[in-house]
């Protein structure tokens, strides 16, 4: 049986019409608002940058206990050419409701909040962050757990 909107749980596969692609579910989520900011590094800065992310900045993000914040998710990818090379990071973070954000990050919430330490490794960043509602999210799950 489908998912209730804004709950959060699969959906029964009989249900789905999949296809070719029965690894696959729809997985409805409760209302949230998604944070998506963008800072880039060198390629020597990359590694350092990355670890004072995960290491220092999110974990103290969430042990301010900001009411609201669900967590966050950090993408990389390298860009540029051997001449000018440098990595890209995006974070996105996730909130309940638009006054969490406002709670993290102050009544100008679109200005991105970027650490100082942050500031040393990165060679240019967003001065805002976007902010978008998540309405859903289709999620695969590996072959070998598929029930046949």
């Amino acid at each position: 049986m489908p998912a209730e909107q804004g709950s959060a749980s699969w959906v029964d596969s009989a249900d789905v019409d999949h296809g070719e692609t029965p690894n696959v579910y729809l997985l409805h989520v409760m209302p949230m608002i998604s944070r998506v900011w963008r800072g880039w590094t060198t390629p020597d800065n990359a590694d350092a940058y990355q670890r004072l992310l995960l290491d220092i900045i999110l974990p103290g993000i969430g042990a301010r206990r900001i009411p609201g914040y669900l967590g966050a998710r950090v993408d990389r990818r390298a860009l540029g050419d051997v001449t000018e090379p440098e990595v890209e990071f995006v974070t996105t973070m996730f909130f309940d409701t638009l006054d969490s954000v406002i709670g993290f990050a102050g009544a100008e919430y679109s200005v991105a909040v970027v650490p100082p330490s942050a500031r040393l490794l990165l060679s240019h960043f967003d001065a805002t962050s976007a902010h978008y509602e998540v309405i859903g999210t289709i999620e695969g799950r590996p072959a070998d757990l598929h029930e046949t």
